[in-house]
């Protein structure tokens, strides 16, 4: 969903990315041109003018949201449309430099990760220093650095405008499968399928912690807004708090499965985690205990959303349903139904919307005020399965599928 929630944008295995009327719900443009499967697709945020797709075909494209054609636009001047081509393996991820939005960052499974001018179309850089295929990438706050992990076990942080490395972070043995920023951008966290976490510090370099605990592979990890705690997720069933300072940690111990996907509160005060078992725990950040467990979902949770003030939760589930839950209560105040497949969600706090999304083809956008009762709009998509809708990264929401890979593997998808 673009910031003003009036339009939606999807991307498919039929190689096509599609973008979406909310108002009316009806199909403005639909982007064809990549030759293979589509991979990813995102806004350049906050403006919204531009989406960006990436693609098993190997190319990088942006589009102009106004015409639909195939070309990176500037308001200005115009320009010719552009591919980018440059990377000899699969597309694994692509992020625009938050938020500044002038450049676009590719990852590949050809072990390098590409920066290109969103104006020009133009290759600024190629990064190389993974031996391995590269599987994902974040962004710092400021829009300025970017760190890449990938399957050789290696975490790189490289400045943006200049394309060097600034930083190699060896200690994990194996594959990297999260990363994410402090909010202020000085520390970085990482989360391996070696089961531990690792917190490093980017203005110089160092390794400042390898949280250890996990018996299993990390799935997920997040700063709190405050930047002092760490929340992990893990197919051991648990999660932990970490603090950041002192290396200590909560085990937040209750589920039965595997976690497959967690997150903070808003305020930062609690968090959540949704598991295989069909439960969503809702925990006290400082003392480590269950507040709240949630019941009700008939198969296994695929991900969570808190609203923007933090007093509800959005879940989705293998079992077709979305539900919205009172996070004081445990009281499921609506049971959103319609899809025929598993149900991924997420929630724009500008337009106090819910976006479910499914494996039967289908977006619905769900009006919150007044009373979550009405459906405000069901999308179709006309393709084999839905890869990704592009929803805001920061600020309004997170988006559907992180590093998809794994979660399409942990989701059914």
């Amino acid at each position: 969903m673009n910031t003003l929630g009036t339009m939606l944008l999807t991307s498919n295995y039929d190689m096509t990315c599609k973008v979406w009327d909310l108002e009316t719900g009806k199909k403005i443009h639909t982007l064809r041109g990549h030759s293979g499967h589509l991979s990813d697709c995102a806004w350049n945020l906050p403006i919204c003018d531009k989406v960006l797709t990436s693609s098993f075909d190997k190319t990088l494209k942006v589009w102009d949201v106004v015409t639909g054609n195939l070309k990176v636009w500037d308001l200005e001047t115009g320009k010719k449309i552009h591919t980018l081509r440059g990377h000899s393996g699969h597309l694994s991820d692509c992020a625009w430099n938050l938020p500044i939005c002038d450049k676009v960052l590719t990852s590949s499974f050809d072990k390098t990760l590409k920066v290109w001018d969103v104006v020009t179309g133009n290759l600024l850089h190629t990064l190389r220093g993974h031996e391995l295929e590269v599987v994902c990438v974040a962004v710092s706050p400021s829009g300025r650095q970017c760190a890449s992990g990938g399957m050789d076990d290696v975490v790189i942080v490289w400045d943006i405008d200049s394309g060097v490395e600034s930083f190699n972070f060896t200690g994990h043995t194996a594959e990297i499968i999260s990363l994410d920023f402090s909010p202020l951008g000085d520390l970085l966290v990482s989360g391996s399928m070696d089961e531990t976490v690792r917190l490093w510090n980017v203005l110089d370099g160092s390794c400042l912690r390898t949280f250890e605990g996990h018996t299993a592979e990390i799935g997920q990890v997040k700063f709190n807004c405050f930047g002092n705690v760490i929340l992990s997720g893990s197919i051991d069933g648990t999660c932990k708090l970490w603090d950041v300072k002192t290396g200590k940690h909560k085990t937040l111990r209750g589920h039965t499965h595997e976690v497959v996907d967690c997150d903070f509160a808003p305020d930062g005060w609690i968090c959540a985690s949704a598991s295989d078992d069909g439960t969503v725990r809702v925990w006290d950040v400082l003392s480590g205990g269950c507040l709240m467990l949630i019941v009700g979902h008939e198969r296994g949770i695929c991900r969570l959303a808190f609203n923007g003030d933090g007093k509800e939760l959005i879940t989705g589930s293998l079992d077709t349903t979305a539900k919205v839950w009172n996070v004081e209560t445990g009281e499921c105040k609506q049971t959103l139904r319609g899809h025929k497949g598993l149900v991924l969600v997420t929630y724009n706090s500008t337009t106090e919307k819910i976006l479910t999304l499914s494996r039967d083809n289908t977006c619905r956008i769900w009006q919150r005020e007044p009373e979550l009762n009405t459906l405000y709009h069901s999308v179709a998509v006309e393709a084999m399965s839905v890869v990704s809708a592009g929803l805001p990264s920061t600020g309004m929401g997170r988006s559907l599928l992180q590093a998809p890979w794994t979660r399409r593997r942990r989701c059914g998808m």
